[in-house]
């Protein structure tokens, strides 16, 4: 699941050429790090780092697509695996 949602986000932040290096740069976060085993291992405030410029670079349709896509693949996971997922 983590895997899927990081490939979402990393999907959208390489969307447009040049979207990577702004992102890095305004955010402060290494490029090397955008990469599903980075944004997997990522602390929550760093994520949210991420997000905010993404809002604020994005357009507001191309913005809320992203979160219907990581919505739906959470969906997807409670559908298929319940609670059983958090035993993990």
């Amino acid at each position: 699941m983590t895997s899927e949602i990081a490939g979402i986000i990393l999907r959208y932040v390489r969307n447009r050429k040049g979207r990577l290096s702004e992102v890095s740069d305004d955010c402060r976060i290494n490029r090397r790090e955008f990469n599903v085993r980075g944004l997997s291992k990522m602390k929550f405030h760093r994520l949210l780092r991420i997000f905010y410029d993404l809002f604020l670079i994005m357009s507001l349709a191309e913005f809320v697509k992203m979160f219907e896509e990581i919505h739906n693949t959470l969906k997807d996971y409670a559908d298929e695996h319940d609670y059983t997922l958090l035993d993990e």
